[in-house]
């Protein structure tokens, strides 16, 4: 994003609204379902100007299982 630019990340009760670096880095945390997200994105900058998108994002927490393993021990 821009300098100082307001990020909005979701919608209603659930969205999380922090402002960029002067570099125009941000980071939010938001909670997400397992599976596939859809985040909408909103910004306003300084100028006032606003633009957003949705933004597709995967949640993945579930450990791979194996089903068999060998170890072998080099000498």
């Amino acid at each position: 994003t821009d300098p100082y630019a307001t990020v909005t990340v979701g919608e209603g009760v659930a969205a999380v609204r922090v402002r960029a670096d002067r570099d125009g880095r941000f980071s939010a945390k938001v909670e997400l379902a397992e599976g596939v997200n859809e985040i909408k994105l909103s910004v306003r900058d300084v100028m006032g100007r606003k633009k957003s998108q949705v933004q597709r994002l995967h949640r993945d927490s579930k450990a791979p299982t194996m089903k068999a393993a060998e170890v072998v021990w080099e000498p």
